[in-house]
This record gives C-alpha cells, sequence and structure tokens, in this order.
C-alpha cells in the first residue's frame, strides 16, 4: 500500500534509534516517496517544554530544576524521556500532601545515580534482559562495535572449550 503506484491514502511514521538506518539501510526504499528526519538535541526552550511536559501531573515544578534535568539529559529527547521516567520511578514526583495534585520533591533528584546518563539507561536496558541474553549482550559490548557473528561464534567456542560456556547459554548468531 506504501508504493507509488497504488492509490492508497497512507502515512506512515516509523521511529527508530540513531542507528536504525546503519543496521537497515533499505527501509522504506520501495515506498512511493519517504523522508528521514533525525531527531537531535532540543533547543532551549523546546527542551524545557517537553521536560516540563514529561513531568505531569507534577505542577508549579521550579525552572531550576527543569533546568537541571535538561542539562543532565543535555537536551536529547530519548535521555529526557528515561531520565523523567526514571525520576518517576524512583517516585521523586509525588502526590502533594495536601492532597490535591503532585509535586517534584527537588531536594530528591540528587539521589539518581551519578552515572552519566546513558550508562544508567544502559543499566536499565541490561537489567530488563533474562541472564543468558545479558551475558550475551555484555560479551558482545566487551568485543567491540565490529564483532562479526563468526568471531562471537569463535569465542563461544572458546569458552566451552574452557568450561564456561553455561555462562553464555544464547547461540551467538541467534543472541
Amino acid at each position: 500500500a506504501t508504493r507509488g503506484d497504488e492509490q492508497v491514502p497512507i502515512f506512515v511514521c516509523a521511529l527508530g534509534r540513531p542507528t536504525f538506518t546503519d543496521v537497515h539501510p533499505t527501509f522504506g526504499n520501495r515506498a512511493g516517496h519517504r523522508e528521514f528526519h533525525a531527531v537531535g538535541a532540543l533547543d532551549a526552550a523546546s527542551a524545557f517544554d517537553f521536560c516540563r511536559d514529561l513531568l505531569r501531573p507534577a505542577e508549579n515544578v521550579p525552572a531550576s530544576a527543569i533546568e537541571r534535568i535538561v542539562e543532565r539529559a543535555q537536551a536529547i529527547p530519548l535521555l529526557l524521556v528515561e531520565l523523567v521516567r526514571g525520576i518517576k520511578a524512583a517516585r521523586i514526583v509525588r502526590p502533594n500532601p495536601s492532597g490535591v495534585g503532585f509535586y517534584l520533591a527537588t531536594d530528591e533528584l540528587e539521589r539518581l545515580p551519578e552515572l552519566p546518563l546513558i550508562e544508567w539507561l544502559v543499566h536499565r536496558e541490561l537489567d530488563a534482559l533474562r541472564d543468558g541474553e545479558r551475558a550475551h549482550a555484555q560479551l558482545a559490548a566487551l568485543l567491540g562495535m565490529e564483532v562479526t557473528n563468526a568471531e562471537l561464534e569463535g569465542v563461544h567456542k572458546r569458552l566451552d572449550r574452557a568450561g564456561l560456556g553455561d555462562e553464555f547459554p544464547v547461540d551467538a548468531r541467534i543472541g
């Protein structure tokens, strides 16, 4: 339906991480029309507004707190979303004691991990994996960006011979 020769009014919007086009270089090639838009860091005003929206239902959030959050996320939308998600998960956005509305406990913003934000995001993603998947992801990361499936299989074989294969139960190609 998305090819140019079809007469179907359709709009498809796909969102992905910055590496999406590297991993899927032909994505959308058969479409009648396609556009790619990279979203980088937001300008200060947009980041401020976006952060305030993400913090809802918190009301009357001090500008200084929003500035700290935006600065920590480097005004990058994905990092802002993840940081505010972490803030909410840590219950730093709370109901007002009066029972009306919510507020941001600004004195507890420092409670968030001191790791650089991207490391915190990576740890959250790794923690969401099952043990075997996590071990495989960590092994692949240790080997670097350019590791091939064949090289990873070779490492798996060496680990098996060393009696460590049970630590990495995921097949190299599937992982």
